[in-house]
């Protein structure tokens, strides 16, 4: 588009009417974001950040979501995180909630996992024992440590399977009435 010179002034060929009509709209766009922004509730969602989780805050979601303060940065793996983030709360409280029972299932899911590891070594520890004990008798005076972990390790996981979920069990019930 050129502008066509005359003497005594230069005409633009840029339509006026058009610009005053595009600046209005412009206007009016933004007017509706901001209206928007400020209409529409904060969302709590987690997000994660390659090794944490954060919960964060944020009207649009991804767009304008930031940290929520006093939230510290939780350590998960990605295929953990896949489950809880993204999700979208009402609250601070209904995220915190979510993400304790998620939390608490993950806990019941490892424990099962480790449990089972356990119990494969339960014989070998239960043999060591038995040697660091052979030891001790014969005069050795080093061994103390090394029997007093692995009796509280058997102790605490040498016993068959349902005793120890029972133990599980009266320690939640413990933990609900405190």
């Amino acid at each position: 588009m050129e502008a066509s010179k005359d003497d005594r002034f230069v005409v633009s060929a840029v339509n006026r009417d058009l610009l005053k009509k595009g600046l209005i709209g412009l206007l009016a766009f933004l007017i509706l974001v901001g209206l928007f922004s400020f209409i529409v509730k904060p969302k709590y969602f987690f997000k994660y950040n390659g090794e944490t989780i954060v919960l964060c805050e944020g009207r649009i979601g991804w767009l304008d979501g930031h940290p929520v303060a006093g939230f510290n940065p939780l350590p998960l793996t990605a295929e953990d995180a896949k489950e809880i983030a993204g999700q979208k709360f009402a609250t601070i409280e209904e995220a915190k909630e979510a993400l304790l029972a998620f939390a608490e299932a993950n806990i019941k899911k490892r424990r099962a996992e480790v449990r089972v590891l356990e119990q494969k070594l339960v014989s070998q520890y239960r043999a060591l024992l038995d040697e660091y004990l052979i030891a001790k008798e014969m005069g050795s005076k080093s061994v103390d440590k090394e029997i007093k972990a692995l009796e509280s390790w058997l102790d605490a996981f040498g016993q068959p399977e349902k005793e120890v979920e029972q133990k599980e069990h009266k320690s939640e019930k413990k933990e609900e009435k405190e």
